[in-house]
């Protein structure tokens, strides 16, 4: 990674699952270092808040960014012509995801949408649990998240159990 801000969103990208428009209202305050939580509060529904699990690389990662900040945004502007109390652009954070991929040598544009997916993904490969993955991600349905996210991992499932010797 080239940074610790680029380290500690790709940490938390792939061990929260968030969305870009989440990340960008992520607050220092939502954090729980102690316990490793994350409180999520969601774009999509009313009542989309949950909360997310940060993995100790993920939480180190920003421990090591935020240093001896408290309060605010997490993530920010870096430029002096911007306010600080104001959240990064959406638009920035994916040039950032993109970034981080293209480096990674990743042969598709990587957007915070294909990290969310990864960790839809590696989560289901890790609990075999739907509602899990799908209560993780802050879906109203299993059905959004069969459909949309684990259509591959579906497949490779059924593709194990049919011709796997």
């Amino acid at each position: 990674m080239k940074d610790k801000r680029e380290t500690a969103l790709f940490e938390l990208m792939l061990s929260t699952g968030m969305r870009v428009g989440e990340i960008t209202k992520l607050q220092i305050e939502d954090l729980d270092f102690v316990n490793r939580k994350v409180s999520i509060h969601g774009e999509k529904t009313e009542n989309s808040d949950r909360e997310g699990y940060l993995s100790i690389k993920a939480r180190n990662a920003l421990i090591k960014y935020i240093g001896n900040r408290t309060t605010g945004f997490v993530f920010r502007p870096t430029r002096n012509i911007l306010p600080v109390d104001k959240p990064m652009s959406t638009g920035t954070i994916e040039n950032i995801a993109k970034t981080i991929g293209e480096r990674a040598g990743v042969h598709c544009k990587t957007t915070v949408h294909i990290y969310r997916k990864t960790f839809a993904s590696e989560k289901y490969r890790q609990t075999r649990n739907i509602k899990t993955v799908s209560i993780l991600l802050g879906h109203a349905s299993t059905t959004i998240t069969e459909k949309y996210y684990l259509i591959d991992d579906m497949k490779d499932i059924e593709y194990q159990a049919l011709y796997a010797a």
